[in-house]
């Protein structure tokens, strides 16, 4: 959660939903499935999330910040208090559910160090050593059932959890 150094909320120790619901906010655009989990937690209090901006970048978030449009709600790692040193930052991990961020690549492409590097920064646990055990053994399953169905399908279209 963001908002100026001279923001009301500044001076909280711990925020709560009726808090929040208080100003308006400029946060991530909403997923394609449906209601954010702001908009869903803030239901199940009788409050209204009063979302009057959305973006998909944390910067353009932050700029509306800066410009008093609203206070902001981006994920923890778009937030750096020394670069970001004009805006409060407050965690939101005990008052909003846990948000998961998914990566996606084609499993068919050649893998390029930088993507191993991208990933390895997004993932620090996810080694390039640990994303070829799982792509060669999904490939590996991939093969038995296509030769077990005498079917193909599109490896693109499956799905792997880490």
């Amino acid at each position: 959660m963001l908002f100026p150094q001279n923001h009301e909320l500044g001076n909280l120790t711990t925020l709560t939903f009726q808090d929040l619901a208080k100003y308006p906010i400029v946060t991530y655009k909403e997923p394609s499935s449906g209601n954010s989990g702001l908009v869903k937690a803030m239901q199940t209090k009788k409050l209204k999330a009063n979302i009057v901006f959305t973006a998909r970048d944390a910067d353009i978030i932050k700029t509306y910040v800066r410009k008093n449009i609203g206070i902001g709600i981006v994920a923890e790692m778009a937030f750096d208090p020394k670069i970001d040193s004009d805006l409060i930052g407050y965690s939101t991990k005990s008052l909003l559910p846990r948000c998961t961020t998914w990566l996606a690549f084609n499993k068919n492409l050649l893998m390029r160090n930088y993507m191993y590097c991208f990933i390895e920064l997004f993932a620090p646990h996810l080694t390039r050593e640990s994303v070829n055990q799982y792509l060669s053994k999904e490939k590996k399953i991939a093969q038995k059932t296509s030769q077990d169905k005498k079917e193909s399908r599109l490896p693109m279209h499956q799905m792997w959890h880490i």
